[in-house]
């Protein structure tokens, strides 16, 4: 296993992907959780949609992170580094952080949701994707999930491309 590695931000292909696994929690905490939508598969990788949800306390926690907390004469500043979602990857041997190449926030009183979109630039060639989750300063304990995506080739290679 070579620790480490990093996954940049990166646009997945002009193309719709296979859907090669449904939803399913990556982590969980009181109230913080993690949701993977799909997993989408192309000849060039895998695109993971990412959904955070946080509740009361845990909400208010992500908004200061994220920035929505700022002076007292509105402007947002800017949020402290390395204390958003980390979001990490396992595949072929390699493991590292992820970085998402898209984000909105939606935010409320009570409530915080943040939608993230990540790209891995390989297949994995045993068909198992490790992901693991956490988010300290708003609550949540680090978790992980193995998700087997069997077929995997042969669903990316029915990515349709789009002109």
């Amino acid at each position: 296993m070579t620790p480490g590695h990093r996954w940049p931000p990166a646009l997945p292909p002009e193309a719709l992907g296979a859907v090669v696994h449904g939803p399913v929690i990556i982590a969980r905490s009181p109230g913080v959780v993690v949701g993977l939508r799909c997993v989408f598969a192309y000849p060039e990788g895998l695109r993971l949609p990412v959904v955070v949800v946080a509740t009361g306390v845990h909400a208010e926690a992500a908004q200061r992170q994220r920035g929505y907390w700022g002076s007292p004469d509105g402007d947002l500043g800017e949020p402290p580094g390395s204390s958003w979602l980390l979001l990490d990857v396992q595949v072929n041997g390699k493991e590292g952080e992820v970085e998402p190449f898209a984000e909105a926030d939606s935010t409320g009183e009570d409530r915080h949701v943040q939608e993230s979109e990540y790209w891995i630039g390989e297949l994995p060639d045993d068909g198992t994707l490790r992901l693991g989750a956490a988010w300290p300063q708003v609550g949540l304990a680090p978790s992980a999930v193995t998700l087997a995506l069997p077929g995997l080739r042969e669903a990316a290679a029915t990515a349709i491309p789009l002109p």
